[in-house]
């Protein structure tokens, strides 16, 4: 094949898996890149902290919880508060956030809310029937929260945001109307320090058997990772779809104290 410059070889397939592959790839670089219509890139990342042992804690940050906070069907308006008061106009953490939800119809949408610090601020929005990625958006001279920052509604928390932090660090993803999840890469990793602590975790959905239980945040475990002060990638083809209106999650299981990270790549495509 020859090129404006050079020439290229491309090589022959070796066997069948790397053809798969291949196509797989470039299916997901052109993803990336913005040329499929009514497809866009996913990144799922959870980060958490256990002060000792636990068992089947979703992996997001301040987690003590098995599932996901679900809002009834007709959504729910949202409080938000920091720990520190540096968390508002003028302070020097974030003055300003974006909030990612999705609206009773499972349809995206965002909000930007300007924060009050140790104040509540109700969202304008009164129809948030999932609470996803949320991000700094202006900030003082700390560039990110100086509080713990939290969102809830009648005592029932649906996300929170560590000090020092710029965005949610959440494993659960819904998967919006209209679309259909396809994760195609699972991580995750563990590091406990001198007492090496015994973790699993577990790759969890909503679905199973064509049975929905996203609207009460049931979900069953569908694949289970073993470390120990270690990290694995499992991307070797297997691709994994998720119907809209659905949410996945992972799980954490330690015997000890330690911080556990874990996330999926994939994208969201058009529903058929």
């Amino acid at each position: 094949m020859t090129e404006v410059g050079y020439t290229k070889t491309i090589k022959p397939v070796r066997d069948w898996n790397e053809r798969v592959w291949r196509l797989m790839f470039a299916q997901q670089l052109e993803i990336t890149r913005g040329r499929v219509d009514g497809a866009s890139p996913v990144v799922i990342d959870g980060y958490l902290v256990t002060s000792g042992a636990a068992t089947d804690v979703l992996i997001l940050e301040g987690s003590t919880i098995k599932d996901p906070s679900i809002a009834p069907v007709g959504g729910l308006q949202m409080s938000i508060v920091s720990t520190s008061a540096q968390d508002g106009v003028n302070g020097t953490g974030v003055r300003s956030i974006v909030v990612n939800y999705l609206d009773a119809a499972l349809n995206p949408q965002s909000e930007t809310v300007i924060l009050n610090g140790t104040t509540p601020v109700l969202t304008v929005a009164t129809n948030i029937r999932w609470v996803g990625e949320i991000h700094l958006l202006t900030y003082g001279s700390g560039k990110e929260f100086a509080g713990d920052l939290t969102v809830t509604n009648a005592g029932t928390r649906y996300k929170f945001i560590s000090a020092g932090s710029r965005t949610t660090r959440s494993s659960a993803y819904r998967v919006p109307a209209g679309k259909r999840l396809i994760v195609h890469t699972l991580y995750a990793g563990s590091a406990s320090g001198s007492a090496a602590a015994r973790v699993t975790v577990d790759f969890a959905a909503s679905v199973i058997d064509s049975e929905s239980f996203a609207d009460s945040g049931l979900l069953v475990t569908q694949g289970t990772i073993a470390l120990q002060d270690s990290s694995v990638v499992l991307s070797d083809g297997a691709l994994y779809a998720v119907p809209a209106g659905e949410i996945v999650a992972l799980r954490a299981t330690t015997d000890k104290a330690a911080t556990i990270t874990a996330g999926a790549y994939g994208w969201i495509e058009d529903a058929d």
